[in-house]
This record gives structure tokens, sequence and C-alpha cells, in this order.
């Protein structure tokens, strides 16, 4: 979705688009279920990408998560 809004910002900013564990062309390799069982292991993708990006400012724009992970789905 973000791919066809993303270019009305490249003129005026650095935009990255990057697809959380589970989404997209993401490696399905990467996931840990103990990581990913809350919102939590998201974020800290996201925190780990901005400071490997050094990017000062940061703004984050992004759709609902609607998949948080298997944990959550057991009842």
């Amino acid at each position: 979705m973000w791919l066809y809004f993303a270019p009305a910002f490249e003129h005026d900013y650095r935009v990255v688009l990057f697809d959380h564990i589970g989404a997209g062309e993401s490696d399905l390799t990467a996931y840990d279920e103990e990581q990913y069982t809350s919102l939590d292991g998201y974020a800290d993708d996201l925190v780990d990408l901005a400071r490997a990006l050094k990017s000062a400012p940061c703004w984050s724009f992004s759709t609902a998560i609607t998949w948080v992970g298997p944990k959550q789905w057991h009842r």
C-alpha cells in the first residue's frame, strides 16, 4: 500500500519501506515465536531499523497490524 504513497514524500524526505516479519517479502526464517508474541517485538524491529539508518528525526507511517503472531490466537 505505501508503495503508492512513498513517491509523494521522496522529494523532501528519505523514504524507507520495509516489511515486518511475516509480511510481504520478509525473511520468514528470521521469525522468532518468543520475540513476536507481542507487538513489542515488531516495535523493537522498527527502532533497530531507525538506529541502523542513523536517521534523526525519524517519522513512521504504517497500516494497522492485523496479525500479531500465533500465540495471540491460541485460546
